[in-house]
């Protein structure tokens, strides 16, 4: 076993001594009980949308499946799984070592069962998150010569293809997983943002919006489906009030800053619109609201640079100082100086 996975694998697992160092061909059978454990834990993982508590809770069944049974195969890759969520810190970064530590588990996976199809697909989408993209090609084409019906194969492929450009090549990629008879609802999701992505690049937004309200509909318990609408509608389609209307609805599901920040957006360009429409007024009621959830409209106007609609706060800000200033003040404030 390497240093990575002895010195961070062990005491998360809670074991009592070394792992075995042998290798086997085949991973150990789990007693009904564990195989209760493990597929819980899978069901953690695949539940998981940014809830660390479902993710720690899927750490504690394996690391009980991994004390009773340490060679099994399938729990390393799963570890390995926990691994890259719990890393991930946002857009493509992670915690320093996270995506080593996934790498080492799955080394051992295949240390103890070399033909473990589903751990080369995992591995090839580590090696895309590591930027090591003929590893991870290389890894697929071996799962691929093992052969698998993982439905993340295609997703991993297509996401790979999306990178050199090769955009109709993936969606049928994504397509093969959607339109299939798959039950990973994680996975089916994944190839529904993937479809997406690839209506935006080959702007095919009409598409790219109806595949939106199909993931909703997959997903309906999902904040952060909503949120990511909310985020479409603003920035892609310059669409604020329906916008607002998703953000609100993701925020119903669960208080989260992404949340908040798209809801506060939305009403920012809602207001802006009508000061630049010459109807201030009008505003009032977004620019109040938008100050409570976001008072630094500054920040606000830098994300123009990612989401182009929003470089209307900016000039409206520039016209309406009178305005903001005024939602800003404490109401006590307005009243003294009425008298």
């Amino acid at each position: 076993m390497n240093k990575t996975l002895r010195r961070v694998v062990t005491p998360l697992l809670l074991l009592g001594g070394l792992l075995p160092l042998a290798v086997l061909a085949q991973s150990e059978a789990l007693t009904p009980p564990m195989r209760a454990h493990f597929d819980q834990a899978v069901e953690l993982l695949n539940r998981y949308r940014g809830d660390t508590a479902l993710l720690e809770s899927a750490r504690v069944e394996l690391g009980a499946v991994l004390q009773a049974h340490p060679r099994h195969a399938p729990s390393y890759r799963e570890m390995a799984r926990y691994q890259i969520m719990r890393g991930h810190v946002g857009s493509a970064r992670f915690q320093p070592g996270a995506l080593e530590t996934a790498d080492a588990l799955i080394t051992r996976a295949l240390e103890i069962e070399p033909a473990f199809a589903e751990a080369y697909v995992l591995r090839g989408h580590l090696f895309k998150l590591m930027h090591r993209h003929q590893d991870a090609v290389a890894a697929l084409l071996q799962a691929e010569r093992i052969g698998t019906g993982d439905p993340w194969l295609h997703n991993n492929w297509a996401d790979l293809l999306i990178e050199e450009g090769r955009y109709d090549e993936a969606a049928r990629h994504y397509r093969e997983v959607i339109d299939g008879s798959t039950t990973n609802r994680k996975a089916r999701a994944a190839a529904f943002e993937g479809l997406i992505r690839y209506c935006e690049l080959t702007g095919q937004l009409p598409q790219a919006d109806e595949l939106h309200r199909q993931l909703l509909d997959l997903e309906a318990d999902s904040a952060w489906r909503y949120g990511s609408y909310a985020h479409f509608l603003l920035c892609v389609l310059d669409e604020p009030e329906q916008a607002v209307a998703r953000a609100r609805q993701a925020l119903q599901r669960m208080d989260y800053a992404v949340g908040r920040a798209w809801l506060a957006a939305g009403l920012y360009r809602l207001w802006s619109k009508e000061v630049l429409a010459g109807t201030p007024e009008h505003g009032q009621i977004y620019l109040a609201e938008a100050q409570t959830l976001e008072p630094d409209i500054e920040a606000v106007t830098r994300r123009a640079r990612a989401c182009a609609p929003l470089a209307s706060v900016a000039k409206a800000l520039a016209l309406g100082r009178g305005d903001l200033d005024a939602a800003a003040e404490p109401p006590l404030a307005r009243v003294a100086r009425a008298y």
